[in-house]
């Protein structure tokens, strides 16, 4: 996906079990209050991640 601001967003948990989720082009990139990776393939680009 391609965001203009955040990628994947979450108020509170956000999960990834399983897959394969590219965030090509975004702000944020993952956000949530707890992100949590079980699984599968993820790739990031993101300018101002590390708030």
């Amino acid at each position: 996906m391609t965001a203009g601001g955040d990628g994947l967003k979450a108020q509170n948990q956000l999960t990834i079990a399983n897959g394969t989720v590219t965030v090509s082009e975004s702000s944020e990139g993952l956000d949530g209050r707890h992100i949590a990776i079980s699984g599968g393939t993820v790739s990031v680009t993101a300018s101002d991640g590390g708030r």
